[in-house]
């Protein structure tokens, strides 16, 4: 692409798969934010400064997978929320 938008591919699990993931995202997540404070603690600046560099981008990154995750498994949430709601209205 060469106009900087990311290109977006839909995928399909099941939601409890989504949810799996969300959760093994979290924890590699707080894993990689430890790690960042491991290496702000090196003594050789540069290797400091470049493992610091690359660890905040992947926790950025999942940060950001993590939260459409979030937000899909709450509209799967909602929706089955309403559909056992109309359930019960139609017995």
């Amino acid at each position: 692409m060469t106009n900087n938008v990311p290109m977006t591919v839909p995928l399909e699990l099941p939601l409890e798969d989504l949810v799996w993931l969300r959760s093994f995202l979290c924890q590699e997540r707080d894993a990689a934010a430890v790690d960042r404070q491991k290496a702000e603690a090196l003594h050789v600046i540069l290797a400091s400064r470049a493992a610091v560099h690359v660890l905040t981008s992947e926790c950025e990154t999942m940060t950001r997978i993590i939260d459409e995750i979030c937000r899909v498994v709450n509209i799967a949430d909602a929706h089955d929320a309403l559909a056992k709601r109309i359930a019960k209205l139609e017995n």
